[in-house]
């Protein structure tokens, strides 16, 4: 069965549950309104605190598990509920408000105790969306924050089992230093988190290539030469720049395949043709 998830702060014992769907993968996604919330409160009132992503199977995580001890400790400072698994704690509801979908997360994740980093920008796409009205290409990617943070994956459905899943809760010990920014802070090294369900390129800049040379015609050239690109893909000038004249060359050659293909066709019907008239004057004769 699906597995439910949600962030909860044992410090200020609060939760934030997702305002629609619930398992994790459904919402682990960066520019979705429950993680740019999450990422504001992380920024101001949940500063510093101890704030994990919690799975309603908590229980099966008691004993022998990755989060194991950390679980037991969080028992252990919450004895006023009892036996409730930890997901049911009653603590104090936060209010969703609408996010900005439209808000650009900051592109750095930095855990302050490791000195090390997540860069949103190295995070796979998982789907490219285009936007016809606005000429805009922008792409679903994983928010490796709440896996990072997750204690109880691999429990249930919707959980995250594609690769580098032994990385899921990877920062669950001190997730009390986490902060955001746009710039690489000095020192801190990459932690080479990596999560991807989708995709089987390894290059964002190559998964836009091939879903535009796919989805677009050389009638779209034009529309390619003034395409804009979301600022949440973190591409700089000089990718921009390779994927439109990439994706042009590229439709180019299929078109120009395409019409060999019709040229091909053609001839091999003519040829056809020109057989049947043949034996059909033969027999005549």
């Amino acid at each position: 069965m699906g597995q439910y998830h949600k962030f909860m702060n044992f410090d200020k014992k609060e939760i934030l549950n997702p305002p629609g769907l619930l398992k994790l993968m459904e919402w682990s996604y960066q520019r979705n309104e429950y993680m740019l919330q999450v990422e504001n409160l992380l920024k101001t009132s949940w500063k510093g605190d101890r704030v994990l992503v919690i799975g309603d199977y908590a229980d099966d995580f008691y004993e022998d598990k990755y989060s194991s001890e950390l679980l037991k400790t969080i028992r252990e400072e919450n004895k006023e509920y009892g036996v409730h698994n930890i997901y049911d704690y009653p603590y104090r509801e936060i209010k969703n408000t609408s996010a900005d979908s439209n808000k650009l997360p900051s592109r750095y994740i930095n855990n302050d105790s490791l000195k090390e980093y997540i860069d949103l920008k190295k995070q796979l796409i998982q789907w490219v969306v285009y936007e016809e009205n606005k000429n805009l290409i922008s792409g679903a990617k994983i928010h490796p924050l709440s896996l990072a943070l997750s204690c109880c994956n691999g429990a249930g459905g919707g959980d995250y089992y594609a690769p580098n899943a032994h990385e899921v809760g990877c920062w669950i010990t001190s997730s009390n230093n986490i902060s955001f920014s746009d710039e690489l802070k000095e020192g801190y090294k990459d932690s080479g988190i990596l999560f991807n369900e989708y995709s089987d390129k390894e290059n964002n800049v190559e998964i836009i290539i091939d879903y535009m040379t796919e989805n677009f015609k050389i009638t779209d050239i034009k529309k390619i030469e003034k395409i804009k690109f979301s600022p949440s893909l973190f591409l700089d000038d000089d990718e921009k720049k390779h994927i439109i004249e990439q994706s042009i060359k590229n439709i180019k050659e299929k078109e120009l395949k395409l019409d060999n293909k019709d040229e091909q066709k053609d001839k091999i019907i003519q040829d056809i043709k020109d057989l049947v008239m043949n034996y059909e004057e033969e027999i005549e004769r």
